[in-house]
């Protein structure tokens, strides 16, 4: 898909990359109340709803180092984190980078399929760093990061973007200012 045929509209889909991770903020508004009653301890009827993706262990550390950082680089069981953005994604704690998207409903609809597929059981009784998690039937890997997962994504969505070989935020990063500026040009 070239940028000119991406889905436009008036709808913003933002991508956030904070330390090495990378989530999708869309308004929380657009997710159906069934989903939002499922997702969160809170319903929100403002801000951003996020979605990314991690391996267990690690978001269930209460305080992960560097061991369990090691060990989310073997094959291991996958989480998919939804949050809440009360403020603009660009403001939000550790962004260093921002990109956001105008789609419409049809992309929307898209990615929330996607993330529900990708959604299982709730996993623990405290969220992480604000997040829920639930089980997720991906599993996490060195060669599968939340990276590749958010532009996994984000295709799905209907962007042009090309999870193989994304482990780092700033592989999933350079991606989207490339295909913004190109989808600005067109």
């Amino acid at each position: 898909m070239t940028p000119a045929a991406m889905p436009r509209g008036d709808i913003p889909l933002t991508l956030v990359a904070r330390d090495l991770h990378t989530d999708i903020a869309i308004p929380a508004a657009l997710v159906p109340t069934a989903l939002r009653e499922r997702w969160m301890r809170l319903l929100p009827a403002g801000g951003a709803i996020t979605f990314g993706f991690g391996q267990r262990d690690f978001m269930m550390s209460r305080e992960p180092g560097s061991m369990e950082a090691l060990r989310a680089l073997l094959p291991s069981a996958g989480v998919v984190a939804v949050g809440w953005l009360s403020l603009p994604a660009r403001d939000a704690a550790g962004a260093w980078d921002v990109v956001e998207f105008r789609v419409d409903e049809a992309a929307v609809a898209r990615l929330l399929r996607h993330v529900e597929a990708q959604i299982g059981r709730p996993v623990g009784d405290r969220p992480y760093a604000g997040r829920n998690l639930f089980d997720s039937p991906r599993a996490y890997s060195a060669a599968f990061t939340c990276n590749t997962w958010t532009a996994e994504a984000l295709r799905a969505a209907g962007l042009p973007f090309e999870p193989a070989g994304v482990a780092w935020a700033s592989g999933v990063m350079r991606q989207a200012h490339r295909i913004a500026a190109a989808w600005r040009a067109a």
